[in-house]
């Protein structure tokens, strides 16, 4: 798997060659790349077909049958590359091309909040433990402006040591816009412990201050008395549930 012009003038592309069946076969992507931007490549053969992804999509693939030629010498990773490598996996069968998606979309969750800060007050940077590094803070002042309360909202938590305290008024955690967070792709999932405090009325669990659009809503989640509500907008109207 490695990067190749077609000619000296041309800008690289991304090829899959490897040997089976006593041939070699070439599997090329003929979308060129863009230096200085990562990009992620996997290639995959199930013993038939070679299949090159670029970015969790299937962009080529190349008849190969046969199966591979054992190499008896070392595996050589990054040689002759001027540039970055991250986060390199080899697996023992041809992922599927959901999988393959799954692996470019990283299958770690992409946030993930412990709140397990001891003294949390307001500007606190809160830790995100998913590994992107989103910028995470907890406000206790209206948004749009004015005094916040100095009170310590870390409390005993239900998993780990701490959790957060909510007011009801004006406190809030605030997670950053990172490109990470997009799911507009489609499959999404959300999870957390939440132990409301007053019946009979619709709090606010989880939304987003971007949209105002019920049909742009990102994920969100209310509870109302003994009931949750969740939701999201798909672009053309609101899903919920309740």
């Amino acid at each position: 798997l490695h990067f190749e012009p077609e000619d000296a003038s041309s800008p690289a592309e991304p090829v899959f060659r490897f040997k089976a069946g006593d041939a070699w076969h070439t599997d090329l992507h003929s979308g060129t790349l863009s230096s200085n931007t990562w990009v992620h490549l996997a290639a995959t053969y199930d013993g038939q077909t070679a299949r090159l992804f670029r970015d969790g999509v299937e962009v080529a693939s190349a008849a190969a049958p046969g199966g591979l030629v054992q190499c008896s010498g070392q595996t050589l990773i990054g040689q002759g590359l001027r540039g970055q490598l991250d986060d390199v996996r080899i697996w023992a069968r041809a992922l599927t091309a959901s999988e393959i998606e799954a692996v470019y979309r990283g299958t770690s969750p992409l946030i993930a909040l412990p709140l397990d800060e001891s003294w949390a007050v307001d500007g606190t940077s809160l830790h995100d433990a998913s590994g992107w590094g989103h910028g995470v803070t907890l406000h206790t002042a209206p948004v749009d402006g004015g005094r916040a309360d100095a009170a310590n909202k870390a409390v005993p938590g239900k998993v780990g040591a701490h959790a957060l305290s909510f007011d009801g008024v004006d406190d809030y955690v605030s997670v950053a816009p990172h490109g990470a967070l997009d799911l507009s792709p489609g499959p999404f999932t959300v999870g957390l412990w939440v132990y409301p405090e007053r019946p009979n009325t619709e709090d606010p669990v989880l939304s987003s201050a971007a949209y105002s659009r019920e049909s742009e809503f990102y994920p969100f989640m209310n509870v109302d008395g003994d009931q949750l509500w969740y939701g999201y907008g798909d672009g053309s109207g609101l899903r919920a549930r309740g």
